[in-house]
C-alpha cells in the first residue's frame, strides 16, 4: 500500500523556468500615467517588472526573476516586492538606474493635486501616492535597522557610515523634497503624516516658520485639531488675513462669525467662487439649509458658470430640508461630476419612488465611491483614524438600506444588509443606538449621521405614515448635546430650537447645560425650574405609575434632580424669596 501523499511525489522534483523574457529598452519612462499604467495593478506590475530587470545582485537577482511571472497577474504580490525591488536598486543601481527611480516617485506625488481623467480609476492616483508612501517607510524603516544592526570599527566609528547601500538609500531619501510629500500626503487625506513630513522640511532645510503657517493651519484644521490652530495663531506675527481669521472660527465652530467674514471675502472678491462655497458650508454647519438653498440659487442665477462649484451644496441641503422637488431639479442638472452628497440624493430619490433595481445600482456607487480611499488608507499600518471618513460613510450607507428596507419595506436581497432576515422597526432603533454609543464623539463624526436620521425618518414617515417624531426630535436633541460639549454653542442652540418642536421633556435639561456653558448660571437654573414645572407638575403621580412611559420619564426627572445638586445648588446655595444670594 502506497502513502496517501504517493500523489505529490511528481511534484518534488517539478521545475518550472520562463521560457519568454520581455523586453524592458523601450518602455516609456516615467512609467506613471503611461500606456503601460492604464489603470493601478498595470502601474505597480510595469513598475515593480522594470525594476527587477534592474537588479545587478546574483542572489537578489534570481529570487526576484522567479517572481517575474506572478506580478503580471497578482497585483498584491507586485505589492509586496515593489518596496525590496527598490531597495535594491537604490544600494546596486547605476546612476541612471537610481535617477528613474527618483524621477518616477516625483511624478506620483506631483499628480496628487491633479483630478484623475476620466478615462482613468477615479482612486488611482489617491492608491499611487500611497504606494509610494509605503516605498518610503520601508526605505526609512531599512535605514534604520541597519544602523542598530551594523558594528563599530575601531577608529572610524558606526560601520554602516562606511555601508555603500546606506549611503545611497540615505542620500536618495534626503532628496525627495518634503514639502512636496507633506502636500501630497495632504490631498490624499493623510494629515498626520503629512503634519510628520511638513515638520521634516521646516527642520531640515532651516524653513522661517512664519512664511509656512498658512498651509499648517490648514493641516491642523482638517485633523480637527482647535488646539494646534489657535497655536499657529498666536505665533503669527503678522496680522492675519480675512481667511487666516476664517479658518480659526471654523475650527472653534464659530460659524456665525466664519458666516460674517465669508460675507466680507465676497465682497473684496466679487470674482471668487471660493468664498461662497464656504460661506454655504458654513451656513450647513449652523443647520441654516433654507438660507443656504437660497443662496446657492441666487449664485448660480447671476453667474451659470459657477453652477458645477456650488450645485452640490444645493442638492445636500435639499434633501436636507427633504425639498424632493428640489433635488430632482439640481440631479438632473448637475452632470459635471459626482461627489458624496449628490450621490445620497439620487440614493434617496430612488428609496422615495421605490424603484429597487435604481436603488441598489445606485448604492452599489456610492459603496464603491469609498471603497477606493479606504484601500489606500489601509495599505498602511495604523490608517485606521485617515479611513475613519469613509468607514462612517459606509455606516450612513448600511443605515439608508436598513431604514427603507424596514421602514418602507423595500426589498434589498440583491446585495448588503438585505441577505439577513427582517427585523422590526424597534429593534433596528436600538441597532442604530449601539452604533452611536460605538463611534467617536465628536460632533464632525456623529452629526453627519444625525442628519441622515433624522432625513430617513422624515422620508419614511411621508411614504408610510409611522409615528417617528419622537425618534426625530431625540436626534435633534442629540446634536445639540454633541454640539455644546464641543463649544459650539452657535450649532448647538439651532439643534435647541429644532428640538424644541417635538415636545420633549428633555430639551429643557439640554436648554440649562446650554445656558450653563455659556456661563449663565441664572439662566440655567430658572430654565430648570420652568421645565420642572411644566413637565413634572405632580411628581407623586408620576411614581405611582408603572407603566414604561412614566419610568422613563421618572429616569430623567431623577438626571434633573443630580444635574442641580452636582452643578447649580454648589454655585448658587440660597433662595430666599426671589433673589439669590452667592456663596
Amino acid at each position: 500500500m502506497y502513502p496517501p501523499y504517493r500523489k505529490y511525489f511528481p511534484l518534488f522534483t517539478t521545475k518550472y523556468t520562463l521560457t519568454s523574457q520581455q523586453d524592458w529598452s523601450k518602455i516609456t519612462k516615467p512609467i506613471f500615467l503611461s500606456e503601460k499604467s492604464k489603470t493601478f495593478a498595470e502601474w505597480v506590475s510595469t513598475w515593480t517588472g522594470y525594476l527587477l530587470s534592474k537588479v545587478k545582485q546574483d542572489h537578489a537577482r534570481s529570487v526576484f526573476v522567479s517572481c517575474t511571472a506572478a506580478i503580471k497577474n497578482d497585483v498584491h504580490i507586485a505589492l509586496y516586492i515593489l518596496p525590496y525591488a527598490v531597495t535594491q536598486v537604490l544600494q546596486d543601481g547605476s546612476p541612471h538606474d537610481i535617477k528613474e527611480v527618483f524621477t518616477e516617485i516625483l511624478e506620483v506625488i506631483s499628480h496628487t493635486q491633479k483630478p484623475d481623467t476620466k478615462h482613468r480609476d477615479g482612486n488611482f492616483h489617491h492608491m499611487s501616492a500611497q504606494t509610494i508612501f509605503s516605498i518610503m517607510d520601508h526605505l526609512t524603516k531599512w535605514k534604520r535597522q541597519k544602523a542598530q544592526t551594523s558594528g563599530i570599527i575601531p577608529g572610524k566609528g558606526p560601520a554602516y557610515l562606511s555601508d555603500s547601500g546606506y549611503r545611497a538609500i540615505d542620500s536618495f531619501l534626503n532628496k525627495i523634497p518634503q514639502d512636496l510629500l507633506a502636500q501630497a500626503c495632504f490631498s490624499c487625506g493623510a494629515y498626520t503624516r503629512a503634519l510628520m513630513h511638513f515638520e521634516q522640511f521646516l527642520s531640515s532645510k532651516n524653513q522661517n516658520v512664519q512664511d509656512h503657517l498658512d498651509f499648517l493651519q490648514r493641516l491642523y484644521v482638517a485633523m480637527d485639531e482647535s488646539d494646534g490652530v489657535i497655536g499657529v495663531a498666536a505665533i503669527r506675527q503678522t496680522q492675519p488675513t480675512l481667511i487666516e481669521q476664517i479658518l480659526i472660527h471654523e475650527s472653534l465652530g464659530q460659524h456665525q462669525d466664519a458666516q460674517a467674514c465669508y460675507e466680507k471675502a465676497i465682497d473684496s472678491e466679487v470674482d471668487s467662487v471660493d468664498h461662497h462655497k464656504g460661506l454655504l458650508q458654513s451656513l450647513m454647519e449652523l443647520g441654516q439649509q433654507n438660507k443656504a438653498l437660497l443662496h446657492a440659487t441666487g449664485a448660480i442665477a447671476e453667474r451659470p458658470e459657477w453652477a458645477p462649484h456650488i450645485r452640490s451644496y444645493m442638492v445636500e441641503a435639499a434633501w436636507k430640508l427633504g425639498n424632493w422637488d428640489k433635488l430632482e431639479k439640481c440631479i438632473k442638472s448637475e452632470k459635471t461630476g459626482r461627489n458624496w452628497a449628490v450621490g445620497v440624493g439620487e440614493l434617496l430619490l430612488s428609496a422615495k419612488a421605490k424603484n429597487e433595481e435604481k436603488f441598489m445600482k445606485h448604492l452599489q456607487i456610492v459603496r464603491r465611491e469609498q471603497i477606493g480611499p479606504l484601500s489606500a488608507a489601509s495599505m498602511e499600518s495604523g490608517s485606521y483614524q485617515r479611513g475613519y471618513q469613509h468607514i462612517v460613510r459606509l455606516h450612513l450607507l448600511t443605515e439608508i438600506e436598513e431604514c427603507f428596507r424596514v421602514l418602507a419595506d423595500l426589498k434589498t436581497e440583491q446585495g448588503g444588509c438585505g441577505d439577513g432576515p427582517r427585523i422590526s422597526p424597534q429593534e433596528l432603533l436600538k441597532n442604530w443606538d449601539r452604533r452611536l454609543q460605538v463611534m467617536q464623539w465628536s460632533f464632525r463624526t456623529q452629526e453627519p449621521l444625525l442628519t441622515l436620521r433624522r432625513t430617513l425618518f422624515n422620508l419614511a414617515q411621508q411614504m408610510t405614515g409611522h409615528d417617528v417624531d419622537h425618534e426625530i426630535g431625540h436626534w435633534w436633541l442629540w446634536s445639540a448635546k454633541i454640539a455644546r460639549k464641543e463649544g459650539y454653542n452657535q450649532t448647538a442652540y439651532s439643534s435647541l430650537l429644532q428640538a424644541g418642536d417635538y415636545n420633549l421633556p428633555e430639551v429643557f435639561v439640554e436648554k440649562a447645560k446650554w445656558f450653563w456653558s455659556k456661563g449663565d448660571k441664572d439662566q440655567a437654573l430658572t430654565c430648570l425650574e420652568r421645565g420642572m414645572s411644566v413637565h413634572f407638575p405632580d411628581i407623586q403621580a408620576l411614581k405611582s405609575d408603572t407603566t414604561d412611559q412614566s419610568k422613563a420619564r421618572l429616569k430623567i426627572y431623577a438626571q434633573v434632580i443630580s444635574y442641580r445638586l452636582l452643578n447649580l445648588t454648589p454655585q448658587i446655595s440660597l433662595k430666599l424669596g426671589s433673589k439669590y444670594i452667592l456663596r
